[in-house]
C-alpha cells in the first residue's frame, strides 16, 4: 500500500455572518495562525466569505462608525480593547500611540495626552470613532497580508443572510434573501447586538430614536424639527447605553447657541445607575486573593467539578474583608440608592475614590477574569438563580461607567437639566398633543402612580439576549432544529471553543452577545478577540484531523 503524496489542495469555505468588529478579529486570528504555523495550511485554501447586509465599512458595525459623536466614549478602557484578545491586551493602546497622525487632528486634546505618555490604560476611555479607525486599520493591514498568502482568500458579500439549509456533518448552505446559495464547510455567527424589541409601539412616531447607538446626525435631524422652547427628553434605560445617550444630548445642545432650554430624564424599571469607574490610586491595587482562577479552580475541584451557589457569596465577602479590609456585606455594597438619590450616590462614590476607598473597582477586574470560569461550573438547574441572586445586582459594578461621563451627569444635575427615575411602566404617543406620555408606578413619593409628558424619546434600554424570539434568522434556525438554544433564548455553545451545540453538525460557531448563557462576559472587545482565536484553532484542528485520516488512503 502506497501513501498518497500528491494530494490536491483542499478548498475550504469559511462563512462569517456579520461584518462588524468580530469579523475583523476573525481575519486577524486566521492570518496570525498562518504566520505562526504555515505548515498547518499546507494543501489547504481557506476561502473566507463575510456576509454584511449594510454598506458600512467592514469592522465598524453600528458601534464604531465615524459619524459617532466625539463625546460618545467607549465604556471599556484602552486595556480591554484588542483584536488580538488577551494575548496582547495593549495592542489598541500601542496603535493609538503609534498612529496619532490618523486620529489626532480630530481629537487634538486627546493627542496631547497620548504624546505626553502620562497614560494609565486602565483609566483611559477613548471615543468610539477612534476605535472604529483602529478596526478599519486592522482590516486593511490584514487584507494586505491576505494578498500575500496564497492559502487564504477573503470575499465580502453585501447581502442579507436569510437562513442556513442542507446542514450535515460536512457542510451547509448559507442562503441570502435574494435566493443565492453558498456552500460552506464552516459557519460563524457574528451578528453582534440584537436591539431590544421593547416599545415597538413607538416606531414611526416623530421624535423617537429606536436604537441605543445614538449617532450625532440622528439627534441633529430631530432637533432641527423642534419648535418648542423647553424641550423635555426621555431616555429609556439607566445602564451604559442610557448614560451614553444623555452625554450626547448634553454635548450637542450645550454647543448649540440656538438650542432650546432642555431637560433630560433617564428612566428604567429600577432607576438605578451603574457605579463610578476610574483607575485605582497609587498603592490602591490589592491582590485578588480569592477572585482568581487558581482559587476558584480549587473550589470547583473540592465540589465534584461544580461551583456551589453559596460559595460565590463567601468568595466576594472574603475578598472584601480579608484583602480589602472593608467591613461590609455584599448587600450593603450593592444596595440601590434611594429613589431620586442616584446623583448623590455618584457623588459619594467619587468621595470614596478620592480617599482611596473604591472596592468595587477592584472587584470588577476580578469578576471580569473569573465570572466565566464560575458560570461554566454552576449546575444547570441553578443558573437562573445565580443570575437573579448575583449577576443582576453585580451589574452595577461590572457596568461601572467612565469618570468623564460621571462628571457630565453631575454637571447636568447641578444645572437642573437631569432627573433619574425608576418605576417606568409604559410609554404611549399622543397624536392630539404631539407628545409622549410615560406611565410610572406608585412610589414612596407618589403612592398613586403618575404620568409625565415628553417631547422626544430615545430608546437606550439595551440589547436582547433572547435572539431566538426577536431575530427572524435565529427563529428560523430554531424552528428547523438546526442549532440549540439556552433557556435564555441565546445561542448554546461549547464555551471552550465557541462551537454551536447541534444535533447535526459540529461546524457552526458563534461569538459575541448572542452567546450569552454559554458565557457571561460576551461583549467586551478584548474577549471577542480571544473567542475568534479559539474558533480558528478549533477549525484548524478539525482540518488537520481530516487530513491525517486521508493521508494513508491507497491509490486507486
Amino acid at each position: 500500500m502506497e501513501s498518497r503524496t500528491d494530494q490536491p489542495v483542499k478548498e475550504v469555505v469559511y462563512s462569517i455572518i456579520g461584518g462588524g468588529a468580530s469579523s475583523v478579529c476573525t481575519l486577524v486570528s486566521l492570518v496570525d495562525a498562518f504566520k505562526e504555523n504555515p505548515l498547518a495550511f499546507k494543501d489547504k485554501k481557506i476561502n473566507v466569505l463575510i456576509f454584511e447586509k449594510t454598506s458600512h465599512k467592514i469592522g465598524t458595525g453600528l458601534p464604531y462608525q465615524q459619524d459617532q459623536a466625539s463625546s460618545n466614549l467607549m465604556n471599556d478602557s484602552a486595556n480591554y480593547i484588542s483584536v488580538k484578545g488577551y494575548a496582547d491586551p495593549l495592542h489598541f493602546m500601542n496603535w493609538v500611540k503609534e498612529n496619532v497622525q490618523k486620529w489626532g487632528p480630530q481629537f487634538p486634546d486627546i493627542a496631547k495626552i497620548v504624546q505626553s505618555e502620562q497614560i494609565n490604560p486602565s483609566g483611559f476611555f477613548l471615543p468610539r470613532c477612534i476605535v472604529g479607525q483602529y478596526v478599519e486599520d486592522m482590516y486593511e493591514r490584514t487584507m494586505k497580508d491576505v494578498a500575500n498568502i496564497k492559502n487564504i482568500s477573503v470575499q465580502i458579500v453585501r447581502k442579507e443572510v436569510k437562513t442556513i439549509t442542507n446542514v450535515n456533518p460536512k457542510e451547509s448552505k448559507v442562503v441570502t434573501v435574494d435566493g443565492s446559495e453558498y456552500i460552506s464547510d464552516f459557519i460563524q455567527f457574528a451578528t453582534g447586538n440584537q436591539p431590544n424589541i421593547l416599545y415597538e409601539n413607538l416606531n414611526g412616531t416623530p421624535r423617537y430614536i429606536p436604537y441605543h447607538y445614538l449617532h450625532e446626525d440622528k439627534l441633529t435631524q430631530i432637533l432641527k424639527t423642534n419648535t418648542k422652547k423647553d424641550l423635555k427628553i426621555l431616555i429609556i434605560g439607566t445602564r451604559l447605553a442610557g448614560i451614553d445617550a444623555a452625554v450626547l444630548v448634553q454635548d450637542q445642545l450645550s454647543k448649540n447657541g440656538n438650542a432650546p432650554s432642555y431637560h433630560v430624564t433617564i428612566t428604567s424599571r429600577d432607576g438605578v445607575l451603574p457605579m463610578v469607574r476610574a483607575p485605582p490610586l497609587p498603592g490602591q491595587i490589592a491582590t485578588l486573593k480569592y477572585l482568581n482562577k487558581e482559587y476558584i479552580n480549587q473550589i470547583i475541584a473540592k465540589n465534584g467539578d461544580s461551583f456551589p451557589l453559596q460559595e460565590f457569596r463567601t468568595l466576594l465577602e472574603d475578598q472584601l474583608t480579608d484583602v480589602f479590609k472593608i467591613k461590609t456585606t455584599i448587600e450593603d455594597l450593592l444596595a440601590s440608592s434611594k429613589e431620586g438619590k442616584q446623583i448623590e450616590a455618584l457623588k459619594k462614590e467619587l468621595e470614596m475614590m478620592s480617599s482611596g476607598d473604591a472596592p468595587w473597582f477592584m472587584l470588577r477586574s476580578g469578576l471580569l477574569e473569573t465570572l466565566d470560569n464560575i458560570w461554566m461550573k454552576v449546575k444547570p438547574q441553578e443558573k437562573v438563580q445565580f443570575l437573579m441572586m448575583y449577576l443582576t445586582p453585580l451589574l452595577r459594578i461590572i457596568n461601572a461607567f467612565p469618570l468623564t461621563n460621571v462628571k457630565t451627569l453631575i454637571e447636568m444635575d447641578s444645572n437642573q437639566r437631569l432627573a433619574v427615575k425608576g418605576g417606568l411602566l409604559k410609554i404611549d404617543y399622543s397624536q392630539s398633543s404631539n407628545t409622549y406620555i410615560a406611565y410610572f408606578k406608585a412610589s414612596t413619593s407618589n403612592t398613586s402612580g403618575h404620568t409625565q409628558e415628553f417631547d422626544m424619546v430615545i430608546n437606550a434600554c439595551g440589547v436582547a439576549h433572547d435572539v431566538k424570539s426577536i431575530s427572524t434568522f435565529y427563529k428560523d434556525l430554531s424552528e428547523k432544529d438546526l442549532v440549540n438554544f439556552t433557556p435564555f433564548g441565546s445561542l448554546d455553545i461549547d464555551p471552550t471553543c465557541f462551537r454551536m451545540r447541534s444535533k447535526v453538525t459540529d461546524r457552526i460557531y458563534a461569538v459575541g452577545p448572542p452567546i450569552f448563557g454559554g458565557r457571561l462576559v460576551v461583549n467586551i472587545f478584548i474577549g471577542i478577540g480571544t473567542q475568534t482565536q479559539l474558533i480558528v484553532r478549533d477549525i484548524m484542528a478539525k482540518l488537520q484531523e481530516e487530513q491525517s485520516k486521508t493521508k494513508e488512503l491507497p491509490k486507486l
